[in-house]
Formats: structure tokens, sequence, C-alpha cells
């Protein structure tokens, strides 16, 4: 998984002030004194910081969900975010949460009968006559 520029300073200045306190473990957490972090510990403290915050249900898996619906609906490829969120296959309600509307551009963009006649171009083609009203049935 990569990390932004943001996040891997951050990081760095974590692990910097963090070996300066963890000599006697291998915990990437840690507390003020040294002692690794209990393993809810960053659930419990996003809860805090969600509730302070206002953003109710915040924990972890959250900011998982966030940045591949984020990723989807930027149109990336899907390949690419299997690779960076080390699925095998990304979780079907992801593409549930993108929801009608992100469905709905995709299918105008791509709708084989609004097509129908374009040719690479994407310029109207010869099924297109003027004067006749489109999508009529009689």
């Amino acid at each position: 998984m990569h990390l932004g520029h943001v996040a891997t300073e951050v990081l760095w200045d974590y692990l910097q002030a963090r070996a300066q306190r963890a000599a006697r473990t291998n915990a990437l957490w840690v507390d003020v004194k040294g002692k690794a972090m209990h393993t809810d510990w960053l659930y419990r403290m996003l809860k805090r910081l969600g509730k302070r915050a206002g953003v109710p249900n915040l924990h972890p898996h959250r900011f998982r969900h966030t940045f591949a619906i984020k990723w989807l609906e930027a149109d990336q490829p899907e390949r690419v975010l299997e690779i960076e969120g080390g699925w095998k296959r990304i979780p079907d309600t992801y593409f549930a949460t993108l929801g009608e509307k992100h469905a709905a551009a995709a299918h105008q963009r791509m709708s084989p009968a609004d097509r129908l006649g374009q040719g690479d171009s994407g310029k109207p083609g010869l099924r297109q006559r003027q004067g006749k009203s489109r999508g009529r049935l009689w």
C-alpha cells in the first residue's frame, strides 16, 4: 500500500518520537510510557474523536471504505484499487454504496441505445434522421 506525502511525513514523525519511548517493544502503536497500545485502542480513540467532531459511526474501517468509494467515484481502475487495498476482489458493498446517482451517470455515458448511430467520434450517425422524434415506438 502506498501513502501520500502528508501521511508519510506524519508517520515518520511518529516513528521518531516512538523510538525515544518504546525501546522494549516491537509494537507500532505505543502509549506515552512506551507500552504497546491495547488492540482496540485505535477503535476507541476514533469513536471518541468522532463523537467530539460530530461524525457518527467513526471507526478505522470507515477510512478504508471511504478511500475505496472515492477511488471508484473518480473512475480510477478497479484493479489498482484491489492492489492498494489488498483485496482479491473489491467488496460488493463498495459498489452498492456508489448508489443510483453514480450508476445513472455511468449508464448515461455508456448507454448502447443512446450511442446507436455514433461513429468513433461520438457524433450522430446515419440512424438519426432529421424531423423524426427519437424514442417513439410508433
